[in-house]
């Protein structure tokens, strides 16, 4: 929907339903993280590499993300949405090799 918005509108509403995605996903996952952990006398420290698991991707996007936007002439938010997209594709492929939490 980011990636097609064609007005501050269709942008509002993609964003809007960008974030309650991401809420929705981020409050189950923590919460399932926490449920898993091995022991629970070292769950900081496992949470401490969650927290190392979700903060580096945001600190390397923006290292790839001039590339990406430069593509075309500049300015191509689709080729980094379809970026993202496609890493989000394959994350969940990754997850699947998963066999059980415990």
């Amino acid at each position: 929907m980011l990636a097609a918005a064609q007005s501050f509108g269709m942008y509002v509403v993609a964003v809007i339903v960008f974030g309650l995605g991401e809420g929705l996903y981020l409050s189950v996952d923590t919460a399932l993280a926490a449920a898993v952990l091995p022991n629970p006398d070292e769950s900081a420290k496992d949470m401490g590499v969650l927290n190392i698991g979700n903060a580096l991707p945001q600190s390397l996007v923006p290292i790839a993300a001039p590339a990406l936007l430069a593509t075309g002439g500049g300015r191509n938010y689709g080729a980094l949405f379809l970026f993202g997209a496609i890493a989000a594709v394959l994350g969940a492929l990754a997850v699947q090799f998963i066999r059980s939490v415990r």
